[in-house]
């Protein structure tokens, strides 16, 4: 769908209007050896390698059939490094259909495979008892996650199983996120937060064959670790927030206001329409829990934007890849959450209203500021620290930066209406 990307965080007419952010992830015990401030936010590889179809385990699904689960990787083409981050990723389908190769999650797998991240699409087992007659219930959905969940684990098992007998794949396992859509968002999130048994509601029924194993399941890979470090959701929820508990991994959660599949704060998800299922905890609900308990996150609203609007609309798919891109390398990184965001309030579709050039600049970084109000700028370094701030009248400015160190900026610009977050190079 997408060869090359554009450089990222460019001012966008598809904004997202929120942007919230709790505590501040402290910087890893261990330095992630790659961040250089150009991996990991830019596309430095052009190409990636990509390895179809590769067994990672087998469960029981429901036809009482053993299904094979596979799974596809995309490693950065010519890269030298031996340790990089893995980004395990699952599609949306309702928990009905859908398969590892499907346009909400391959741009993301090949992008984030360009900026030096090994990632893997996953199969997971599909299905709901009494579907289509009766038809489903609280109890088929929920069995239905718990089946993708284990399946999911499964993976992240078969890399630390992998990083530990030979490492073929060069992961990092300091550095293992999970990323999903719709359905795939919500395997992610019960990945991270449903950690208890007795969590899993009573009319669940886990002596089926297709449920056995606990938690984990029996999917595959006995005796590894499935921990991830952070968790990205595009138009996901959870089916109770109560799961989410101080010191759990941080997230970061898009999710469009008029979202009619998976609900943007808490509501009944009904399935294709037609099928109530159970009330669940949308991507609002989710940031609210994380942010009282003080877990750091990062949340956007898409306003009046469908369900994982990004698949359609390749506006969206840009500002979704923007977005996520400086969130999850300052989690590698380290240093604070980059929450910077696009807001239209600074632009419309046809008229920029603040502009900041040349980038690359060597000393003098002229800013023109057309919006009619007094902005305040900022200027971060790539682990999201301040570096500069001054607040700017309308009309242009001409900013001496020649004792500025060389490396990758980002100016953050914001007012009443909203912040905006654009990109400089220093030479």
């Amino acid at each position: 769908m997408m060869n090359q990307r554009p450089v990222w965080l460019k001012f966008s007419a598809v904004a997202a209007q929120i942007c919230l952010w709790a505590s501040l992830l402290p910087v890893p015990a261990i330095a992630q050896s790659g961040c250089d401030g150009t991996r990991y936010l830019e596309e430095i590889f052009s190409s990636f390698t990509l390895t179809s179809d590769v067994t990672y385990g087998s469960a029981i699904n429901l036809s009482g059939s053993v299904q094979s689960l596979e799974l596809d990787i995309r490693e950065p083409a010519g890269d030298t490094g031996t340790l990089r981050p893995l980004i395990v990723m699952a599609h949306g389908g309702s928990f009905m259909f859908g398969d590892k190769t499907q346009s909400d999650i391959v741009p993301m797998a090949e992008t984030f495979a360009r900026l030096g991240y090994v990632t893997a699409s996953i199969e997971y087992r599909l299905g709901m008892e009494q579907m289509p007659f009766p038809g489903p219930d609280s109890t088929d959905a929920m069995e239905a996650v718990l089946r993708a969940v284990a399946d999911a684990k499964a993976a992240l098992r078969f890399f630390y199983k992998s990083a530990a007998n030979g490492n073929p794949y060069g992961i990092d396992t300091n550095y293992v996120f999970f990323m999903g859509s719709s359905a795939g968002a919500f395997i992610g999130i019960h990945c991270a937060y449903l950690d208890q048994q007795s969590e899993v509601p009573a009319a669940v029924d886990t002596s089926k064959a297709s449920l056995s194993g606990g938690l984990e399941g029996k999917s595959g890979n006995p005796g590894y670790s499935s921990r991830i470090h952070a968790v990205i959701s595009f138009s996901g929820a959870i089916g109770d927030t109560n799961w989410i508990e101080a010191g759990d991994v941080p997230i970061l959660s898009l999710h469009g206001t008029a979202d009619d599949v998976v609900p943007y704060s808490s509501a009944t998800i009904v399935l294709v329409g037609v099928y109530p299922l159970m009330e669940v905890d949308g991507s609002s609900s989710v940031h609210l829990r994380a942010q009282n308990l003080g877990i750091s996150n990062c949340f956007y609203t898409f306003p009046g934007a469908a369900h994982v609007p990004y698949v359609s609309d390749l506006l969206y798919l840009d500002t979704t890849l923007n977005l996520s891109i400086p969130w999850l390398a300052s989690q590698v990184c380290g240093g604070s959450p980059v929450c910077g965001y696009v807001q239209t309030g600074l632009q419309t579709a046809n008229e920029t209203r603040f502009s900041a050039y040349p980038s690359p600049f060597g000393g003098l970084l002229m800013m023109n500021n057309e919006s009619g109000v007094l902005l305040n700028a900022r200027i971060l370094d790539y682990t999201g620290k301040f570096v500069w701030e001054s607040n700017l009248t309308t009309g242009s400015h001409t900013l001496d930066f020649s004792d500025m160190s060389a490396g990758i900026y980002y100016l953050r610009i914001g007012s009443e209406r909203g912040y905006a977050l654009k990109k400089l190079i220093k030479l």
